[in-house]
């Protein structure tokens, strides 16, 4: 033929990012981690909060607690646990308590909803 007529194009991207944002913090469970959400930090894709994400693997069935706190954040820090592809598994003001996970990687979200300023993130391994 001519190269004539109708197409269909798909295209597809992937990124090693979370959410729209393409840094993922390496996490060791039961580490603290001392953070700042700052307005150079990524904006998370379903809110305007400043957000950190923290990424980690678990090579077999576990169960894990995280827990964020921050004298700035006024309203409360956010914390969110979820699959990789972005599956939510659990999201908590404070506290995520104990969950049983799979084996498998997970991303950890960290956000003071309006605020910014700084926090300790930890968790516990059960």
């Amino acid at each position: 033929g001519n190269g004539l007529g109708q197409y269909k194009v798909t295209t597809t991207t992937t990124t090693k990012g979370f959410s729209g944002c393409l840094v993922l913090t390496d996490y060791a469970l039961g580490a603290t981690i001392n953070g700042v959400l700052e307005i150079t930090d990524c904006q998370a894709a379903n809110s305007a909060s400043y957000t950190d994400y923290y990424i980690f693997t678990l090579s077999q069935q576990q169960n894990v607690s995280f827990s964020v706190n921050s004298p700035d954040f006024s309203i409360g820090s956010f914390v969110g646990l979820y699959e990789r592809d972005g599956t939510r598994v659990k999201e908590a003001i404070g506290t995520i308590s104990s969950t049983q996970l799979v084996a498998g990687t997970y991303v950890i979200l960290v956000n003071g909803r309006v605020d910014l300023g700084t926090y300790t993130l930890t968790s516990t391994v059960e």
